[in-house]
């Protein structure tokens, strides 16, 4: 309900006049966070069988640990990023490199950083389990029981998710029929509507399956936590 509200008042915002639209910012927020709290619930009442825990708040330690295990993962592998691939532009710049030749190692040298920076992630993945169902951030931990199974861990995650875009495709190629039948003025609701009922469902998907993982994996986290 808040991913439907939030992109219905998107629309009208952006239909209305200028100085509305001031409030995106604030909705893109409200977005942001409904990302982060559905699938720490998700996971929580995945766990609360084995933990025994109660429900939590929206903003309970659980919230705050799993932004924090986020940040963590994702601001340096951004800083990491930037410095690496605007060191290298700078490098080969100076060196008299053209431009196709630069943007040819530029695109080469991303890739290797983005695979270094998905490995990381997911080396310290089951963390963000472990937050959401009420225990400490334990790094050390987290890189020791996924020693050995961090492509097993992605695999996983890849196979569970697949089957998300796939129903998107099936449900456009079915839909498009209909669609062509409704008012263009209703069209941005109809994709509205299937936009956060498909993120609803990958977001709980998703984590789902990290709550597997995690039990399956998890040793030194579980004896830990």
């Amino acid at each position: 309900m808040v991913f439907l509200a939030a992109n219905t008042l998107s629309i009208e915002l952006m239909r209305s006049h200028s100085t509305w639209r001031v409030l995106l910012l604030p909705l893109s927020l409200v977005r942001f966070i409904a990302m982060i709290a559905l699938p720490v619930h998700v996971m929580h009442d995945f766990m609360q069988g084995e933990r025994g825990a109660g429900r939590i708040s929206i903003f309970g330690k659980e919230f705050w640990r799993y932004c924090l295990v986020a940040l963590s993962l994702g601001i340096p592998c951004v800083l990491f990023a930037l410095l690496v691939i605007g060191g290298s532009s700078f490098a080969l710049r100076a060196n008299g490199f053209h431009r196709f030749q630069m943007v040819a190692f530029l695109l080469a040298i991303a890739c290797v950083v983005f695979l270094l920076a998905f490995f990381v992630c997911a080396r310290f993945s089951l963390l963000f389990c472990h937050v959401a169902s009420g225990g400490k951030i334990r790094w050390r931990a987290a890189w020791h029981d996924t020693r050995g199974h961090c492509w097993r861990i992605v695999t996983s995650q890849f196979l569970t998710g697949l089957p998300v875009p796939l129903a998107i495709v099936v449900a456009f190629f079915m839909a498009r029929f209909w669609v062509v039948t409704l008012a263009p003025e209703s069209l941005p609701y109809v994709f509205s509507l299937g936009q956060s009922l498909m993120l609803v469902i990958a977001l709980i998907v998703g984590a789902a399956c990290s709550c597997w993982l995690y039990r399956r994996f998890a040793a030194t986290l579980l004896n830990e936590a």
